[in-house]
């Protein structure tokens, strides 16, 4: 069997890697290419195979024809309006995100704060309609052709920003079986739609599965659920390092307990926002009345793609604290890993806000605790997924809604880290590992690639009526100037915001050249009275024409005018008008 694998940057192999590998194993021939290769490189190391049965392709074409402006056009519009469905009403966050790809036209949407579940579902309704009479690519079929594939595996067809979609129609258009595999666990309710329905959908659990059927539409029938694969790495996995030896390599004592605090993406949390809270954080445990939480070590370890400022943080001040590794690090090598599975197994609890880190460490089996503070309410309770891993909804998180709640939490699981282990079971065992915690998720994630190959699919091609398509024809020709238009438009606003501040600079700049003008004027004069010897108060005449004392600068008549101490005394205090001492 020949696979073609398209992902949408090198980043994404973290994710299927192990897939690829068993499918090499199997005796599979892998075929992977990328939309996007310039995007997190060092994902490439995955690539290799000792079999040499994975090759990677050459970056995937993109559509260059009017129906792309088209795709854009159609797709952007639903991806958005998706996020007007009333149980997005407080997701500002994922909307504002969204907001930059609405098409030229259509700003107007971003000031509805929500629409009717009807209008939302007839409006993707006609979309769909519009999607199914965009033909398929002949420059994309002829990518799928050349690769020879006999299945297409695809990722993660809902955050390419239509590319994908178009491969996938132009895959199905040459009868090549089609599986999308769901990347992460909150690609289905925090990305697009997906518009094109593959002939299998791999999920990791029920929860997914529910998600493709009531967001994308996709029939259950059509769902597979096989766990979450690209975790499959740290269930059998053992440290690397003793803790002993861990501790001295991240520079924490290793006599001491620490606590691990994960970092979150930047979509999630500034990283500057994030610093101001890990010192707050700190100084919360630190003020602890409990010895075992105050003495606690802390490791900082930033989001590998989110490093920001924290490479310049100097947190040496808050006791037991280090930063490691500064500028991040993605555990897509075996050293890497390594130390990112030791960070978590060594520790005593984990801290995060909302990522994907808090699930792995339940899988390695430590308590996990975060705060639900105001800063990061949009990205917490804003978000679909976060929901998943409250208590409520079966989710294992230790929840505070301030430090010093929090600090109790902390006190309580370093007391007794047992009293987690049912919640942390429970929940790996419903979404991580859904067919049992000893089954591995990848063998049943390549088994549905092998049954998708197998299945008889014919070739399908768009809806090709005349009307619909010369309607959007002509669409797609006037949107390929929208760029155009847009930059003009771009360009009038900032125009206009900088008329203001452009008038105020003119006019300081007409006074500053005003001041020196008259500071040039005065020049010589003022050189020349330097140059001067200070006359003699004892010489008579001292203060006659041309001359100066201590008293007045000489006046044109030749005698020396006294100051005006009224007046000096005035301008001191800044009290009197301009007129003040005149006669």
């Amino acid at each position: 069997m020949r696979v073609l694998c398209v992902l949408h940057y090198p980043g994404y192999l973290r994710y299927y890697d192990s897939v690829i590998h068993e499918l090499a194993d199997r005796g599979h021939d892998v075929v992977v290419a990328f939309s996007n290769e310039v995007k997190q490189q060092e994902g490439i190391e995955g690539l290799w195979h000792p079999s040499g049965r994975v090759v990677k392709a050459e970056r995937v074409p993109k559509r260059r024809d009017v129906w792309e402006a088209v795709g854009a056009l159609v797709r952007d519009l639903a991806d958005y309006t998706r996020y007007l469905h009333p149980r997005y009403a407080e997701a500002e966050h994922l909307r504002r995100r969204h907001e930059r790809f609405v098409p030229w036209g259509f700003g107007w949407l971003t000031r509805l704060p929500t629409l009717p579940p009807r209008v939302v579902r007839a409006t993707h309704r006609f979309l769909a309609w519009l999607e199914h009479a965009i033909p398929s690519s002949p420059r994309l079929e002829r990518f799928v052709a050349d690769a020879r594939p006999d299945v297409l595996l695809i990722s993660p067809l809902v955050a390419d920003f239509a590319r994908q979609t178009d491969l996938l129609k132009s895959a199905q258009a040459l009868g090549v079986p089609t599986v999308l595999g769901v990347a992460s666990w909150d690609h289905l309710s925090t990305k697009g739609l997906i518009k094109i329905r593959p002939d299998r959908t791999m999920v990791w659990n029920e929860i997914q599965r529910g998600e493709a059927e009531e967001y994308h539409h996709v029939p259950r029938s059509e769902v597979s659920v096989v766990g979450a694969h690209p975790w499959d790495r740290w269930f059998d996995r053992r440290p690397t390092l003793d803790r002993a030896a861990f501790a001295a390599k991240v520079g924490l004592p290793p006599e001491k307990p620490f606590v691990l605090f994960l970092g979150s993406t930047e979509s999630i949390s500034d990283t500057e926002d994030e610093q101001r809270f890990v010192r707050r954080w700190i100084a919360a445990l630190r003020a602890s009345s409990d010895p075992a939480v105050r003495e606690l070590g802390a490791l900082i370890r930033p989001h590998p793609y989110n490093p920001g400022t924290w490479a310049d943080a100097d947190l040496s001040d808050l006791g037991i604290v280090t930063l490691w590794p500064r500028a991040g690090a993605n555990p897509v090598n075996e050293d890497d890993r390594a130390d990112y599975f030791d960070s978590m197994f060594h520790s005593a609890a984990t801290v995060g806000i909302n990522t994907s880190a808090m699930i792995e460490s339940a899988i390695v089996g430590r308590p996990v605790l975060t705060l639900r503070l105001p800063e990061f309410a949009a990205t917490q309770g804003g978000t679909v997924h976060f929901h998943y891993l409250l208590p409520d909804q079966g989710g294992f998180l230790r929840v505070a809604h301030s430090l010093e709640a929090h600090v109790e939490q902390l006190a309580e699981v370093l007391a007794d880290p047992e009293m987690v282990r049912d919640e942390l079971l429970g929940f790996v065992e419903s979404f991580v590992r859904p067919h049992g915690l000893d089954r591995r998720a990848t063998p049943l994630a390549v088994d549905v690639v092998e049954e998708t190959a197998a299945l008889e699919v014919s070739a399908r091609t768009a809806d090709g009526r005349p009307v619909r398509r010369a309607i959007l024809w002509a669409v797609g020709s006037a949107m390929r100037g929208a760029p155009a238009k847009r930059a003009r438009r771009t360009y009038r606003t900032v125009s206009r915001r900088l008329r203001k501040p452009r008038r105020r600079l003119r006019r300081r700049g007409r006074r500053s050249v005003r001041r020196l003008r008259r500071a040039a004027l005065l020049l010589p004069a003022r050189l020349a009275a330097l140059g001067r010897p200070e006359p003699r108060e004892d010489r008579p005449g001292a203060t006659g024409a041309g001359g100066a004392n201590r008293a007045g600068v000489a006046n044109g008549a030749g005698a020396a005018k006294p100051l005006d101490h009224t007046r000096a005394e005035h301008r001191a205090s800044g009290t009197g008008d301009r007129s003040h001492g005149r006669p």
